[in-house]
Parts: C-alpha cells; sequence; structure tokens
C-alpha cells in the first residue's frame, strides 16, 4: 500500500544504542525500485562488512491487493504515495526485480546508499527466492551468480516453473541461464538456500524430537490456541 524503503543504521553495541546517523534510499529510486521488497542475499552466512546487498522485489500487481487491504491502509498517515494514486500504478502494475544495494562506508557518515545493478523481469514472471552462489577463490561480494525460481503465468492456461541464474556483476544484462523441465511445476516458493554440498547430518542419540512435543503440551495448545475459536460460549 506504498512505497518501501531501505536504509541503513549504525548500531553502538557497547552503549546498546543506534545512531541518530542514518540513511535511506533517495525517493527516486524508491519510486523506480522498491515495490513490494521481499527477500535478500549476499555472499556467505555472516560477512563481516556489508556492502553489496541484493534485494528481490515482488513489484505491483493487482493481483497482491484486495480492497480488504486497501481500505485497512488507506488512510495510513505517513504514506509517501496517497492511497488513491497508489491505487492506480498497482492498477497498472509494476514488475518484479532484482537490484544490488551498494553501502558506500568510504563517504562522510552516514554511509550512503545506492542502487548500483538492476533487472526487471518480463511481464507475467514473478522472480522470487534469490540465493547467491559464490565463485570459489575470491571474496569478491559480487563474484557469483544469483539464482532465482521464476514462475510464469497466462492466467491458468499453462504451468510454467523455471530458474534463472543471473552473473552478480551484471544483473542488467538478464539471466545467462534459464533452466526448465516439463515436470518442474513449483509452487510459491519464498525462502530457500544454497549449500556447497549435500550430506546427511550424523544421528544425535542425546535427542528425542517426541520430547519436544509431549502430550500434555499439545493438549494445552489445543485448549488455549485452537478450540476456544470454535466454541461458543453458552449464554
Amino acid at each position: 500500500m506504498d512505497l518501501n524503503r531501505l536504509g541503513c543504521w549504525t548500531i553502538d553495541t557497547q552503549k546498546e544504542r543506534g545512531s541518530t546517523k542514518s540513511v535511506f534510499l533517495s525517493k527516486a529510486e524508491s519510486k523506480q525500485y522498491l515495490w513490494s521488497i521481499a527477500l535478500y542475499a549476499w555472499r556467505g552466512f555472516q560477512p563481516d562488512r556489508f556492502t553489496e546487498i541484493y534485494w528481490n522485489c515482488w513489484g505491483a500487481w493487482s493481483d497482491l491487493l484486495s480492497q480488504f487491504v486497501f481500505e485497512m491502509y488507506e488512510d495510513y498517515p505517513h504514506r509517501w504515495i496517497g492511497a488513491a494514486d497508489m491505487k492506480k500504478i498497482v492498477e497498472k502494475g509494476k514488475p518484479a526485480n532484482l537490484l544490488r544495494m551498494h553501502v558506500d562506508r568510504t563517504s562522510t557518515s552516514p554511509s550512503k546508499l545506492t542502487v548500483e545493478d538492476s533487472y526487471n523481469f518480463p511481464p507475467g514472471y514473478f522472480g522470487n527466492s534469490p540465493q547467491f552462489v559464490p565463485r570459489p577463490g575470491t571474496d569478491d561480494p559480487t563474484d557469483g551468480y544469483i539464482v532465482c525460481v521464476v514462475l510464469f503465468s497466462d492466467r491458468f492456461v499453462t504451468d510454467k516453473s523455471e530458474l534463472w541464474i543471473f552473473d552478480g556483476k551484471s544483473l542488467g544484462s538478464g539471466p545467462k541461464y534459464r533452466l526448465s523441465h516439463p515436470r518442474l511445476n513449483i509452487g510459491m516458493t519464498v525462502h530457500s538456500t544454497w549449500l556447497s554440498k549435500l550430506a546427511s547430518p550424523p544421528v544425535r542419540e542425546d535427542y528425542d524430537i517426541r520430547q519436544d512435543y509431549p502430550p500434555t503440551l499439545m493438549a494445552d495448545l489445543f485448549e488455549n490456541e485452537i478450540y476456544p475459536h470454535f466454541e461458543q460460549s453458552p449464554n
């Protein structure tokens, strides 16, 4: 129901508070890219510094805005775009996209945010679940591939699911590879991950999953959280 925003905050872990110095992506770039920010990806699991972050935005689709949600947020006071204009934009549509946000830490504080690279998915294609697959032998945060699950919809005439592979250094050049199969029909996939190898976890003899869900726990859950929603109190 409004533009999304990307920002950068500095947090002082010793004082346990955030810095007053924060920065947001510019409004012009937000209008161009930030429609339904969904998922992010970067090189590694816990990098020491963030300089390049890949973001996936779902775009603005009329299928995603119900009348119920519109009325719920219509009077939100802190919006960038008015509700009526927002509805027109959604009806016209904005494509799903991939973008790479650069955090410039060499500039004067606070850090500067810019969109350095981007790709808009074609009409009808819904790109989702981005994952960064690094090339070996380098620590460059852009030296690798972005893999996305891509769904195509032509109003249920056909079902088509693909995996698109992008060069992490050049999203704007489009996918380098598009992989599919007649039997590949993926549902709505949100969170995913990339693993350098597949291996079965070691057996843990000190753990029993049944101990996590004893009968009394499940009984309390149903009594307090489930049954009250389906049973009426006597008058």
